[in-house]
C-alpha cells in the first residue's frame, strides 16, 4: 500500500506517509486531511509551481545532516558567552584607540589575551557549528523555493492554514530565516580573505558568527 500511494520526493515525506499509515489518526484528523486534499485538487497552478520548485529536493536533501547540525548549534543559543564576546570587541577597539593616541600597548595585549582564552575555550564548539553551516545551508536552500510558495499561497482549510502557520516563528518566515543563514555563510566565507583574517581575533569574528 505504501509503495502504491507514495509519490513523496524526500525521505521526510516518505516517513510522514509511513507514520500516517502505521498510526491511524482520529476521524476528525482524517476529515481535515481530506478537506485539505480537496482544496489542493483545485489549485493546479500552485501544484505545478511546487512540482517545478521541488525538482532538485529529492536529489540533495539530507535531513540527518540538518538534525546533526541543529543539535551542534544549540549550545550557542543565548548564554553569557555571546555578550561577553561583544564586550571584548568594544574593549579591543577602545584599547586600540588608546594605543594609537597615547602609546602604551599593554591594555590592547591584555584584551587580546582574554579574547584568545575565550576563543580557545569555545574552539571545539565553534568549529562544530561553522563546519556544518555550509552543508546545512545547501540542504535548506533546496527547500527554500518550496517554502516561499507555501508561505505566499492562500489556504481556506484549517489543516493547511495550520501547516502554513508552522513555517513562521516570531513573525519571521522560514524562507527569510534561510536567506539570513545564507548571509551568514557569505560572512563565513569572507574569512578566507587574507586581509580579514588578522582581524578574526580582535573582532571575535568566528565566535560571533557561531552565536549568530
Amino acid at each position: 500500500l505504501f509503495e502504491l500511494l507514495c509519490v513523496a520526493r524526500t525521505r521526510m515525506g516518505e516517513q510522514s506517509l509511513l507514520d500516517w499509515l502505521l498510526k491511524p489518526p482520529s476521524l476528525e484528523t482524517i476529515y481535515a486531511r481530506q478537506s485539505a486534499v480537496s482544496e489542493l485538487r483545485e489549485q493546479l497552478d500552485f501544484r505545478e509551481r511546487m512540482a517545478i520548485s521541488g525538482e532538485a529536493v529529492s536529489a540533495g536533501l539530507s535531513p540527518e545532516s540538518l538534525k546533526h547540525w541543529a543539535r551542534s548549534a544549540s549550545p550557542f543559543v543565548g548564554g553569557w558567552g555571546r555578550w561577553f564576546a561583544v564586550g571584548l570587541v568594544f574593549f579591543a577597539i577602545g584599547a586600540t584607540y588608546f594605543w594609537i593616541a597615547h602609546g602604551p600597548l599593554s591594555p590592547l595585549l591584555a584584551v587580546l589575551l582574554v579574547e584568545w582564552c575565550l576563543a580557545r575555550l569555545l574552539k571545539s564548539r565553534v568549529a562544530l557549528v561553522m563546519n556544518g553551516t555550509d552543508k546545512a545551508f545547501q540542504n535548506l536552500h533546496l527547500v527554500s523555493a518550496l517554502l516561499v510558495e507555501i508561505e505566499r499561497q492562500r489556504f481556506e482549510t484549517p489543516f493547511l492554514q495550520r501547516i502554513q502557520g508552522q513555517l513562521f516563528s516570531e513573525q519571521v518566515a522560514a524562507s527569510e530565516a534561510i536567506a539570513l543563514l545564507g548571509t551568514l555563510v557569505s560572512y563565513k566565507d569572507a574569512l578566507r580573505n587574507p586581509l580579514l583574517r588578522p582581524f578574526n581575533l580582535p573582532l571575535m569574528y568566528s565566535v560571533q558568527l557561531a552565536f549568530a
